[in-house]
């Protein structure tokens, strides 16, 4: 960053910008991998709405078809207690519905890209819940973290 750059890091509340930040405070929001991990994706992005002017950038895991996947993952240790950090979600949401929602909260544009991986990651040996690449029959990387697919998009909600 240039030397003239100011820049200041703040611990807050996801669900709560609204409280720490006036109106329409930035022009630019990201939130990179964390939706999914949320019980749900709504106040969430009301609330990023509600602080950012222009552009909302999102990575998360979505699916194509009207429907959303809830799951709780139990990660456990090699003689099968339950870890420390589990359960935790790993949702993958309706990519059709969480455009309608963004468009009924006052979205002008969600644009949507896949997430395409170029590189093979191998099959974790302590089958843990990391991730990993298998190439599809025409070739396409999938990636997957333990028994689950990992279908991220990259989306960019134009606000103005």
């Amino acid at each position: 960053m240039p030397k003239n750059t100011k820049y200041k890091f703040i611990k807050g509340d996801l669900y709560k910008l609204r409280e720490i930040f006036p109106t329409k405070s930035f022009d630019i929001t990201f939130s990179l991998q964390t939706i999914t991990w949320l019980p749900g994706y709504e106040d969430a992005i009301t609330e990023m709405m509600g602080v950012t002017k222009k552009w909302i950038f999102i990575t998360s895991l979505f699916s194509v078809f009207n429907t959303d996947v809830f799951s709780n993952v139990f990660e456990y240790t090699d003689n099968c207690t339950v870890k420390e950090d589990s359960p935790y979600n790993y949702n993958v949401y309706s990519l059709g519905k969480f455009t309608n929602f963004c468009i009924s909260h006052g979205a002008k544009e969600v644009i949507v890209e896949d997430f395409i991986i170029d590189i093979d990651l191998p099959v974790p040996g302590n089958k843990a819940m990391s991730t990993y690449t298998i190439k599809s029959s025409d070739g396409i990387r999938l990636q997957f973290s333990g028994a689950m697919f990992m279908p991220w998009k990259m989306i960019a909600i134009r606000l103005d």
